[in-house]
């Protein structure tokens, strides 16, 4: 048999009532609840940790916030553990009277409208601060879209560096053992150094990266909790004529005048080759339409594409209007595109649910 919960002990329901003029009744009631923990083999499981106890007292329904089921308006405020026998566990969970904190707030329930019993860590809301960093991306255009050339029209070797302010926010909670996660470094393999697949707070999936992930485990009033710290760091800028790489070769495989990006690596549409559709007869393998970049002299170098595989219009004659055989067709008012680049993002970090892990408010 599984770990599991056998019961309540006798005579465990210890309760007291007390009244104060101008505060009413104050209930507090402890409930000891015995617990069962077994290995795979059904054999007593001698190295069960808090955590785990905790987690199959929670699948019992009984975890920090639960609501008595003999006196109304307490909720559980304490959880205390105790291995009595060989893997044999007494949980004595207490409950408050909620109504005893001052203005009457739940505080107790985690669920409720107060801010936290400050005698019970794991019950206080989150604390955020806001920051910001500085870094630095390689540009062929400025922030108006207009390109970075010189005055012969070539682009700067390796592009131009720009500044850009990344906002940061620290975020620190609490929570028990088992009504949250029995393993921190289940949640740094989960989510450290991973983006957003949703939006969060205003920013796009994508531009949230959790660059840092802390759990320290403690106890309180001898309750077991963990103490979670994560800095997330949010980048968020635009790069012209530019798509993500995950849609070419698909319907949303065109390129944007402006496609906001995040945690992306940004890389124009540059090589040594490309395509030349006019080569060849319908079929004829990709290799065989292949053409070297080379200037007046014969001298091989690294060109502009069209977005396409094709070259970019800026060594064309005329401009063409059809994918792989010339100007894709962005034109931006007031900007020359013989002059601009295509820009392919490409992701920098691998996607998770973090929504699912951060506190809720905000």
């Amino acid at each position: 048999m599984a770990s599991r919960v056998l019961g309540v002990k006798n005579l465990s329901y210890g309760a007291s009532l007390a009244f104060e003029p101008g505060k009413g009744t104050d209930v507090t009631q402890e409930v000891v609840y015995f617990i069962k923990m077994e290995d795979g083999g059904g054999n007593p499981d001698y190295d069960a940790t808090v955590p785990q106890v905790a987690s199959v007292l929670q699948g019992y329904g009984v975890k920090i916030g639960t609501k008595s089921a003999d006196y109304e308006g307490i909720y559980v405020s304490e959880i205390a553990y105790e291995e009595v026998a060989p893997g044999l566990w007494e949980a004595k969970a207490t409950y408050n009277n909620p109504a005893k904190e001052a203005g009457g707030d739940d505080s107790n329930n985690p669920g409720g409208g107060g801010g936290g019993n400050p005698d019970q860590p794991w019950t206080q809301p989150p604390i955020y601060s806001w920051g910001a960093d500085q870094e630095t991306v390689a540009r062929l255009v400025d922030a108006m879209g207009r390109p970075l050339v010189n005055s012969y029209g070539d682009t700067f070797e390796g592009g131009v560096e720009f500044p850009l302010v990344i906002p940061t926010i620290n975020i620190k909670w609490n929570a028990l053992p088992g009504s949250y996660i029995n393993s921190p470094m289940e949640h740094q393999r989960i989510y450290l150094n991973k983006v957003n697949t949703t939006s969060w707070n205003g920013w796009l999936p994508g531009q949230v990266l959790c660059r840092s992930l802390n759990v320290t485990l403690t106890s309180n009033q001898g309750v077991s909790y963990f103490e979670y710290e994560v800095e997330l760091a949010c980048k968020a800028w635009k790069a012209r004529n530019c798509l993500f790489a995950r849609d070419m070769g698909t319907d949303e495989g065109d390129y944007k005048k402006e496609l906001n990006v995040g945690w992306h690596k940004v890389l124009a549409d540059m090589g040594p080759r490309y395509i030349d559709d006019t080569l060849g007869n319908t079929g004829v393998p990709r290799l065989e339409k292949t053409v070297a970049f080379k200037d007046s002299d014969g001298n091989p170098f690294v060109g502009f594409l069209n977005g396409y595989g094709g070259p970019h219009v800026m060594y064309q004659t005329g401009a063409g209007g059809t994918k792989g055989s010339g100007d894709p067709g962005i034109k931006p008012a007031g900007i020359d595109p013989a002059n601009l680049p295509y820009f392919i993002a490409f992701d920098e970090f691998d996607y998770a649910p973090l929504t699912a892990f951060l506190p809720r408010r905000l």
